[in-house]
C-alpha cells in the first residue's frame, strides 16, 4: 500500500495540476503525507510483503517487502518528499516568475519529484533484482528532469545529461549483474540469493 500510494501520487498531482497548476503542489504534498502515514502504519502493523509472479516464464516476480530497513528508507523518501513539496510550493512559483516561465511548468516539477519519491520507496521495498533495476531507471528519469528543470540554461542541461549518463551506466551494470546471477543461480530473488551465500 505505501508503494501504491507513493507511485500514484505523481499522476494524481499531474491531474490536479492540469485542472489548476497551483493545486499540484498541494495535492502532491497531501499524497506524500498520506504515503508517509501508510508506510508508518504498515511498519507499526508488522510490515508485510507481496510476492506475485507477473511473468513466470521469465522468472519475473513482483516481490515487495516492508521490513524495518525498507520502512526506514521509505519513511525517509516520503518524509523528505513531503518537505520538498511544501518548500517548493512557496519557492517554485517565485522562481518560475523570475525566469519568465508559466506557472504550469511547475506541474512537471511536482510530477517528477513524486515519481522520484515513489521510485525510492520501490527501491527500498524491492526483493527482486529486476524490480530494483526498474525502480532505479525510474529514479534516473526523474533525476534527469529535475536536474535539468531550468533547461534553457546550458549548465542545467549539461548536469542533467551527466546525471543520466552516470545512472544509465550504473543501470546497465546492474542489469548485467542481475542476468549473470540469474544464469548462475536461477533466480532474481534477493532473499533466495542471500540464502545461498549464508
Amino acid at each position: 500500500m505505501p508503494l501504491a500510494l507513493a507511485l500514484l501520487s505523481a499522476p494524481a498531482a499531474a491531474f490536479f495540476g492540469a485542472l489548476r497548476p497551483a493545486g499540484a503542489a498541494t495535492a502532491g504534498a497531501a499524497l506524500a503525507a498520506l504515503a508517509f502515514g501508510a508506510t508508518l502504519w504498515g511498519w507499526l502493523s508488522g510490515g508485510g510483503q507481496v510476492d506475485v509472479a507477473w511473468a513466470p516464464s521469465w522468472d519475473l516476480r513482483l516481490h515487495l517487502e516492508l521490513d524495518g530497513l525498507a520502512a526506514l528508507y521509505a519513511l525517509l523518501a516520503t518524509g523528505v518528499g513531503f518537505l520538498v513539496l511544501v518548500y517548493s510550493s512557496r519557492y517554485l512559483p517565485l522562481h518560475l516568475e523570475h525566469e519568465g516561465r508559466p506557472a504550469s511548468a511547475g506541474v512537471g516539477f511536482y510530477f517528477f519529484i513524486l515519481l522520484f519519491m515513489g521510485s525510492m520507496v520501490g527501491l527500498a521495498m524491492a526483493q527482486d533484482l529486476i524490480l530494483i533495476f526498474v525502480f532505479w531507471d525510474l529514479t534516473a528519469i526523474a533525476s534527469y528532469y529535475l536536474i535539468g528543470f531550468d533547461r534553457h540554461k546550458p549548465d542545467s542541461r549539461a548536469s542533467a545529461l551527466m546525471a543520466l549518463l552516470v545512472t544509465g551506466v550504473t543501470a546497465v551494470m546492474l542489469l548485467i549483474g542481475a542476468l549473470m546471477l540469474h544464469a548462475a543461480h536461477g533466480t532474481f530473488s534477493v532473499p533466495e540469493l542471500a540464502a545461498m551465500v549464508e
